[in-house]
């Protein structure tokens, strides 16, 4: 199940529903790491896999139909009885993850994570600093009521206001109230 992004009330007049707001669309994003190699790789030898070939077919008046796990050692290779063993796993180097170091720019010895701060550079050269609670101050608060002042029709709303999409979905206690809403827009075209 996606996780809740927001939860809070849809109001309208004098009717307030619970809801909840999922992300209907979230961009893919692949996270490396820095990592640099320690040993070389060595190759590793496999040996060639023998071709498969399927079971032969039973007549109809052969015995009852094989247990699973009698059709997955039939469907081996020269079947069998001896378990299946896992596939070999792929090779694997040695990596070591890389440390990123602040240095400073005079003598290039490393900074503290402490003594590094947030600037804004206004002018060449000038900046504005900003510690990390003035940062969190700037954060606007979240409100836990989203409030609808108009109904539009879908044709009527400029697409740039798209920028993002959600999901809303009713929360426990308002799902009669919000499938009477999603109803009457339906009905109505908007």
């Amino acid at each position: 199940m996606p996780s809740t992004v927001w939860k809070g009330h849809l109001t309208f007049g004098l009717v307030s529903i619970p809801i909840r707001l999922y992300r209907a669309a979230r961009a893919e994003k692949v996270s490396f790491r820095h990592v640099y190699r320690t040993a070389p790789a060595a190759p590793e030898h496999r040996e060639p896999e023998p071709a498969w070939e399927p079971p032969p077919r039973q007549s109809s008046s052969a015995p009852p139909p094989p247990s699973k796990a009698a059709k997955l050692l039939a469907m081996r290779p020269g079947g069998g009885s001896q378990p299946i063993a896992p596939p070999p796993a792929p090779p694997v180097e040695t990596v070591e993850r890389v440390r990123h170091a602040v240095l400073s720019r005079d003598d290039e010895a490393p900074l503290a994570r402490s003594e590094v701060v947030k600037g804004y550079e206004y002018e060449k050269g000038r900046y504005i600093l900003f510690d990390q609670q003035e940062l969190r101050d700037l954060a606007p608060e979240t409100s836990r009521e989203m409030v609808i002042i108009e109904f539009a029709r879908l044709a009527e709303i400029d697409p740039i206001c798209f920028e993002s999409s959600y999901y809303a979905a009713p929360d426990r206690g308002g799902e009669r109230t919000y499938a009477l809403l999603l109803e009457a827009l339906r009905k109505t075209g908007y």
